[in-house]
């Protein structure tokens, strides 16, 4: 996703403020009002500039509360991959390559390196993928780092690995990717500019995995005209979906377009068991239906969340509205959802999706920006051409919710000029606030690059999220020391997933009887920010060996009294840091009976 750019209006000189949300005099926070403990009590931070501009593409957070978002930054016609390591407060995080910023040039051939997507390892280490400069266009990319910022060595060739399909017309881009329970690395994108879905997996080494297809590679034509692969999510079973958006009527040029997704097995041959022959195609507005984000929810069932054309509010021809479509885990669109499985949203004539989360209980935030086609229009900005970052939360149904900012939508400006075509991502905190992330403009008029960006962050209030804990890992109905316990211990010690159930043999009766289903409950039940939280039983953020899973391996002993802890220091922010206020948390929440 590229920044368009518009010029700045005069007329808008009395706005430019640092953040236009911001609540002078505000005495109770509410869900969607900044969060003024962040930022030096603005609620808003400001990354450094690291080149002319900062085009941002998403965001993750490690356990202890720091996060990384990453894109591509430069100027001109040279683009390279970027990552900015944030401390929880929003400040840089130094022990990343010292300053909190890394810039990697990828390609040996040319100069544009497009970052699309950022991923985090169990093991702290971060993969950044997108597009690179190849001899004859643009190849798939990807780089991985270690904790302190610097490229992996045992990672493809110095870190990096650049390869293409080999296709004629080499226009192909990674646009997201997924770690797989084994520690597979899953590459989803476009090839042929936007003609097929293709999909690469690696070894955690960085190799083709050559179980995949034999080749490690697989490119489908799933319309027979323009396909763009954009997101793709692991099933617990190991199978794949891509989602993205299809051309189904080649003589509508602009207007033909649907959500698509197509599913493949584990070896990587499409699987003909889902919707139409491994197919599936939804139209859901007008004319021009965009899938830019799925994700799998915990009952199994798929949504796929893009823009849609929807009938016109404020002139012109469609309005850019959200859309969302839910699936049954077999492909066919589940009625109960929005309307007949279908959600359309028009949150202003033209809106840009930015990233996508989920609440524990099917809740959906989303980032995004907006703009009004005519002056004076009170959707989004007061003037047109001048554009505001927009931050909506919905119901599990699909509607906007009312309890959150203005009936489920806030507008603000971050930073000077339009905020309308820079991208940003949002992200669920386990303490129930929100972050959001984007590319934000600092220049002044007449500096000589006034539309210059860097990375910008904000949070928000939420309400707290309703406290989990899972030491039945399997389902079995019990925890054991030789099954849950033991894989809570290599969990905390970021066991690499291809090892992690070695020995291990679960019960016949267990529901869940491989790390993939394990793996794909533990994190439904958690914030995507957070996909450990239930297995963190002092509460300081962090599942840990010598304390979490310590207690949990004791706990499935037979302890059931103040000995749990016993030689075990708690860290000083846990917020459960001894036996009185730790045991309720575990007999009310982790269903442990018998304490004493």
């Amino acid at each position: 996703m590229r920044i368009r750019r518009y010029g700045a209006r005069t007329t808008l000189r009395a706005a430019l403020s640092v953040v236009a949300v911001m609540m002078v005099g505000q005495v109770v926070a509410a869900p969607g009002d900044l969060d003024l403990t962040f930022g030096a009590g603005t609620g808003v931070v400001f990354a450094a500039p690291i080149d002319s501009d900062s085009t941002l593409a998403s965001s993750v957070r490690r356990p202890d509360g720091r996060f990384v978002v990453a894109g591509d930054c430069g100027q001109g016609m040279t683009r390279r991959f970027c990552l900015s390591a944030r401390l929880a407060d929003g400040s840089p995080d130094t022990s990343f390559n010292g300053s909190g910023v890394v810039t990697t040039a990828m390609s040996t051939v040319g100069t544009w390196d497009s970052g699309l997507a950022l991923a985090l390892q169990n093991d702290g280490k971060l993969l950044l993928t997108g597009s690179c400069t190849s001899t004859n266009g643009s190849d798939f990319c990807v780089a991985r780092y270690n904790v302190d910022g610097s490229l992996d060595g045992s990672f493809g060739t110095g870190g990096k690995r650049i390869f293409d399909f080999g296709l004629t017309l080499n226009n192909d881009a990674s646009r997201s990717m997924f770690l797989q329970a084994d520690g597979r690395i899953v590459l989803v994108g476009n090839c042929e500019g936007q003609r097929s879905f293709c999909l690469a997996r690696l070894l955690p080494n960085g190799q083709l995995d050559t179980s995949f297809n034999q080749t490690g590679l697989v490119r489908t034509d799933v319309s027979n005209d323009f396909d763009a692969g954009q997101s793709g999510v692991a099933l617990a079973d190991g199978r794949i979906v891509v989602g993205g958006f299809c051309r189904v009527d080649s003589s509508q040029i602009f207007t033909g377009w649907d959500f698509c997704l197509a599913r493949y097995g584990v070896d990587g041959t499409l699987d003909t068991s889902f919707g139409s022959h491994g197919f599936v195609f939804t139209p859901v507005g007008n004319g021009r239906d965009e899938l830019y984000r799925l994700r799998l929810l915990a009952d199994g069932k798929l949504l796929a969340v893009g823009r849609c054309d929807a009938p016109p509010t404020a002139g012109g021809d469609y309005d850019d509205a959200l859309c969302a479509v839910r699936y049954l885990p077999d492909g066919a669109v589940d009625s109960t959802f929005g309307n007949n499985g279908r959600v359309m949203l028009n949150v202003a004539p033209e809106f840009l999706l930015g990233g996508v989360d989920l609440y524990p209980d099917g809740r959906l935030l989303v980032s995004g920006a907006c703009r009004d086609r005519r002056d004076g229009a009170t959707t989004c900005a007061p003037s047109w051409g001048w554009g505001q970052f927009v931050l909506l939360r919905l119901t599990a149904n699909g509607a906007l919710d009312p309890s959150f900012a203005s009936a489920g939508k806030r507008v603000f400006s971050l930073g000077h000029y339009s905020n309308y075509r820079y991208p940003s991502d949002v992200m669920l905190l386990p303490d129930g606030k929100i972050l959001f992330s984007g590319s934000c403009a600092v220049g002044n008029t007449g500096d000589a690059n006034p539309n210059g960006s860097v990375f910008c962050f904000a949070r928000f209030q939420g309400e707290a999220l309703p406290p989990v804990c899972l030491l039945d890992l399997d389902g079995s109905g019990q925890s054991a020391l030789t099954t849950d316990a033991l894989l809570h211990l290599r969990y905390a010690l970021a066991v690499p997933p291809a090892v992690r159930m070695n020995g291990i043999v679960l019960p016949l009766s267990s529901p869940r009887r491989s790390l993939a289903a394990i793996d794909t409950h533990l994190r439904s039940l958690c914030p995507a920010s957070a996909p450990s939280c239930a297995l963190d039983l002092d509460g300081d953020g962090i599942d840990g060996a010598a304390t979490d899973a310590l207690i949990h391996a004791r706990l499935a002993a037979g302890w059931r009294d103040a000995r749990v802890l016993d030689g075990i220091t708690l860290p000083a922010n846990a917020a459960r840091r001894d036996w009185a206020t730790l045991r309720p948390w575990l007999q009310d929440h982790c269903g442990v009976s018998g304490l004493h």
